[in-house]
């Protein structure tokens, strides 16, 4: 009995000693007004319960502290002053930061899944490839903070201030950003797909090549903001202020509300924001008034232009490769070395058109109007031209290899305005001129061969052809009454003995190896 006694003691005190070592090792954390809280304590939101000691027991939680790795998910760490600390690769999913100090503080690759951090201070804190989803960020102080790369989707971002923060590549997917200021941030490739930016500050912020489609950005400010290349399709742009904002190549589509104001020569039409440098491709622009809009350099690619109104405005440089503008309205357009390759336009107005040094290759013109058209030095191979009116137009130096002017009319016509072929060298060989009109066109120098079929060609009597050149193995078929020495016209036939000579030097040229 004595024995047992004594066994029973010596394992209570063992059993105390480690209840006391254990109570030793709990660690504790320095708050912003410099008391310690010991021990550190198992958040409990909403007040659901008492609070047990947290079972982390590293370094104590204090400014500059290094407590990389750390395990400190679910930790309640409220107004805790951790600025300078390095965190860097922490766990604290679930964690209470509320209040807490962060300043200047290294958290690469921390995970803040689901934490509370509102009210915190961030600013100059490294996040970069952070997992932050789903966080609270509600008014907290993330100036100058550095977050590339990081996972802020379904973040709650509320009234937060950001500016100076760098964004580039970070994940933004469905964050809450109402209220957030972010004037001058970095948001380069960043995916803000879905977030609320409504009555948000992203004042001369770099936005380069952001996703900002389906984002609410009613009443937001993005003045003075660079978004070359960013998505804004389905946007809700519910007066959204973008004053001076850089919209080179933006994509769009689908934007709802009325802009507050946008930049200098951009319009919203159709739900696309319209304007130089604009990326439209495949854009669903039927029927649309463009009337004077300005589209220099925009990409409008596969568009649908059918019955658009297109008066006045300015396509310098843009790019309608495979665009269908079948009876729009183009009457004095500007569209000055614009690239219409395969494009449809039959029946278009282009009257009064300036196309100089425009790229038509196998562009479809079927019975459209180019009436006083600027075609000077336009590449129209394999043009379809047929039934085309080109009264009063200029094709001086245009390239029309294998166009199809069959029927075409009124080349040009008119006494004051004539089409103009004047050395077009060889830009004309195997054009399909059936039945095209050349009253009062010049044709001075122009290179024709067997391909051009001059035999129902009309008005050739009023066109000039003087040192035209028709190259053809026999006597080309004239139309009907044209005797074409009288109008200057050289005919290139092979003579019989030269042809004879050729044959003969090549059937020698084996026999003197020969020898």
């Amino acid at each position: 009995m004595y024995r047992a006694n004594i066994l029973g003691s010596f394992l209570l005190s063992c059993l105390a000693l480690l209840t006391l070592g254990t109570s030793a090792e709990a660690s504790k954390y320095k708050k912003k007004d410099g008391t310690w809280v010991d021990p550190i304590k198992t958040f409990v939101p909403l007040d659901e319960g008492d609070e047990d000691p947290h079972s982390y027991s590293g370094p104590n939680l204090e400014p500059s502290a290094n407590l990389m790795e750390a395990e400190l998910n679910g930790a309640d760490l409220h107004q805790a002053d951790l600025h300078t600390a390095n965190l860097t690769g922490a766990y604290l999913n679930r964690a209470n930061l509320t209040e807490a100090n962060l300043n200047g503080a290294r958290l690469l690759g921390v995970s803040l899944e689901s934490a509370y951090l509102n009210h915190a201070n961030l600013s100059h804190a490294n996040l970069a490839d952070a997992n932050l989803h789903s966080v609270y960020l509600r008014w907290a102080n993330l100036t100058s903070a550095k977050l590339t790369d990081a996972n802020l989707s379904h973040a709650r971002l509320n009234s937060a201030s950001m500016s100076n923060a760098n964004l580039n590549d970070a994940n933004l997917t469905e964050a809450k950003l109402t209220g957030a200021t972010l004037n001058n941030a970095h948001l380069w490739g960043a995916n803000l797909t879905g977030a609320d930016l409504a009555l948000t500050n992203i004042i001369d912020a770099y936005l380069f090549g952001a996703n900002l489609t389906h984002v609410d950005l009613s009443d937001g400010s993005l003045s003075n903001s660079n978004l070359t290349d960013a998505n804004l399709n389905s946007a809700n742009l519910t007066g959204a202020n973008l004053t001076g904002a850089t919209l080179d190549n933006v994509s769009s589509g689908g934007i709802t509300g009325t802009p507050f104001h946008l930049p200098t020569d951009w319009q919203l039409t159709g739900g696309y924001l319209i304007g130089a440098k604009a990326n439209l491709y495949q854009a669903e622009l039927r029927g649309a008034n463009l009337t004077g809009v300005n589209l220099t350099f925009a990409d409008l690619t596969f568009a649908d232009l059918t019955f658009a109104i297109l008066t006045g405005a300015n396509l310098t440089g843009a790019n309608l490769t495979n665009a269908t503008a079948d009876v729009a309205n183009m009457h004095g357009a500007n569209m000055h070395g614009t690239i219409l390759k395969f494009a449809q336009l039959a029946n278009a107005d282009l009257s009064a058109a300036t196309l100089n040094h425009a790229d038509l290759t196998l562009t479809n013109f079927m019975h459209a109007n180019l009436d006083g058209a600027n075609l000077t030095s336009v590449n129209m191979l394999g043009t379809i031209l047929t039934g085309a009116t080109l009264t009063g137009s200029t094709l001086t130096g245009a390239n029309l290899r294998y166009a199809k002017l069959h029927g075409a009319l009124g080349l040009p016509g008119g006494s004051s305005s004539q089409l103009t072929l004047t050395d077009t060298e060889e830009m004309i060989l195997g054009a399909d001129i059936t039945g095209a009109d050349f009253s009062g066109a010049d044709l001075t120098g122009a290179d024709f061969n067997h391909e051009n079929d001059l035999l129902d060609v009309i008005g050739w009597a009023s066109a000039t052809w003087t040192g035209a050149w028709f190259h053809y193995q026999g006597e080309p078929d004239w139309p009907t009454g044209m005797i074409h020495t009288d109008h200057g016209i050289t005919v290139h036939t092979p003579e019989p003995a030269t042809i004879l000579l050729a044959l003969l030097g090549l059937a020698l040229l084996p026999r003197r190896r020969r020898r």
